[in-house]
């Protein structure tokens, strides 16, 4: 934790009911995240993007900029994170 590149401002525990499973708006599979508000700011910095992480294994499965970044965050502050989603198309051979 702390402040400055690649560090985490904010966190929120996801369960599997917070997501949604239906078929793309263009093709493929796409899945759902639910909305997540007043989320707790917990290091001074910069909003930029946002990542799901597999914390038990050390690893990020999926991360993306966010629509609105937010500057200069402080824990007095708080965020929240819209219902977004997450399209895979389906494989074109080429």
């Amino acid at each position: 934790m702390g402040t400055g590149a690649g560090q985490k401002i904010s966190q929120v525990a996801m369960a599997p009911g917070d997501f949604t499973l239906a078929a793309g708006d263009t093709s493929g599979r796409k899945v759902t995240c639910a909305a997540k508000s007043s989320q707790a700011v917990v290091a001074n910095g910069d909003g930029e993007y946002v990542a799901y992480l597999d914390t038990v294994n050390s690893k990020i499965l999926h991360y993306y900029p966010a629509s609105v970044p937010r500057v200069g965050l402080t824990t007095d502050d708080s965020v929240n994170f819209p219902v977004h989603d997450y399209e895979v198309r389906d494989v074109v051979a080429e």
